[in-house]
């Protein structure tokens, strides 16, 4: 079972390569760019389709047979069927409908007409609905496989960084402290050989379940890469830190020898008072500590 980790300082020697940061800057093309659902509330976006669509209604109804702006309906029922919940979606769906059925009435045509205007509203209206819903499902999903790693369906390395990069912004603001801490598992390369990857696959999918029964709803957790998982613990210090990861720690040993692979976990955390420099340096400093644990692992067995 691993012990409460220490932050001491380390040698220049004793630390850890430096890790392979992420791009800083992300290219974007100038001018307008179109919001991705899930950035502007729904409840903003229901209220602009709605009030879209009374505007048309009411143009519509002013103008008699002058103007006929059915077609257009179609765009604010697309903007709130992508940007909003099923049920914002289903409103927006209805009030269309509604609006076109009460101009196409109002026109007062012959029945074929007003029953053919009828249905290419409701077919319109249809497809628009369905198209920007599967627009807007298969982005959320994208979004979910960019950001989830996909053996444990914790966040990934780069979701992480994100993380990190925001609680920094944080405290630089407000304040406080936040810790991170750094797990891997000892031993696991002669897991893998030994029994296989499935086997390996098994204990990164058993450290998974433990890191997420017991972190909490405010914790960010990620799997960095191979069997390197990490821990964003705001509102942390020094001392909640490490009673927090010499519980984790405890209780990956315990679950993953109850499984029967002969693994063990080291973990190493870094609590930060104040912002540190960058998320690369955030990083690097829980790295020290996780590599200054497994180093005083195996010299304690060295020595057993």
């Amino acid at each position: 079972m691993a012990a409460i980790p220490h932050a001491e300082p380390l040698p220049a020697a004793a630390e850890p390569p430096a890790r392979e940061s992420e791009p800083r800057t992300v290219w974007r093309p100038s001018g307008l760019r179109l919001l991705a659902p899930g950035e502007v509330r729904a409840s903003r976006v229901l209220g602009v389709a709605l009030a879209a669509m009374a505007t048309l209604f009411a143009i519509d109804a002013a103008s008699g047979d002058t103007l006929r702006l059915q077609a257009l309906y179609v765009f604010p029922l697309a903007l709130a069927a992508i940007h909003t919940r099923s049920v914002e979606a289903g409103v927006a769906f209805a009030v269309a409908l509604l609006c076109q059925a009460l101009t196409v009435v109002a026109f007062d045509g012959p029945a074929v007409e007003v029953a053919s205007d009828l249905a290419i509203a409701a077919a319109s209206s249809t497809l628009t609905l369905a198209l920007a819903r599967g627009l807007r499902a298969n982005f959320l999903a994208a979004t979910r496989l960019a950001s989830t790693d996909s053996l444990t369906g914790l966040n990934n390395r780069r979701s992480f960084l994100r993380s990190v990069e925001a609680e920094i912004s944080r405290q630089r603001r407000y304040g406080g402290v936040f810790a991170i801490a750094m797990l891997d598992l000892d031993e696991f390369k002669r897991l893998n050989d030994t029994r296989g990857h499935p086997a390996g696959d098994r204990a990164l999918e058993h450290v998974a379940g433990v890191l997420r029964a017991h972190s909490r709803a405010s914790d960010t957790i990620a799997r960095l890469g191979g069997d390197e998982f990490a821990v964003l613990m705001p509102n942390t210090g020094a001392m909640d830190g490490a009673r927090h990861c010499a519980e984790l720690a405890g209780k990956v040993a315990s679950g993953l020898a109850a499984a029967g692979l002969p693994v063990t976990a080291s973990v190493g955390y870094r609590a930060f008072d104040f912002a540190p420099e960058s998320v690369e340096a955030a990083l690097h400093a829980a790295d020290v500590a996780l590599y200054a644990r497994k180093r005083a692992r195996a010299t304690a067995v060295a020595r057993a």
